[in-house]
């Protein structure tokens, strides 16, 4: 029911800021409230498994896209 993205973080990568947008059309990409940190679980290999999905359930007509951005921090 939720527009949902996982990828693996490697907790070693603090010079790297990961941050998921979300998108209608591919075109205006914003972080905003409507993202949701489900989850990160470590998994004992010095990765976490981080879950974000949308917050409002969606309907079949709804178009959504999410993507992960990575700075690196200064």
């Amino acid at each position: 029911e939720h527009f949902a993205l996982t990828y693996r973080r490697n907790l070693a990568a603090d010079d790297v800021k990961l941050t998921v947008e979300k998108s209608p059309d591919l075109d205006a990409w914003d972080t905003d409230e409507t993202l949701v940190l489900e989850s990160e679980v470590d998994q004992g290999d010095g990765t976490s498994l981080v879950t974000w999905r949308v917050a409002a359930p969606v309907s079949g007509a709804d178009r959504c896209f999410l993507r992960i951005v990575a700075v690196l921090n200064p």
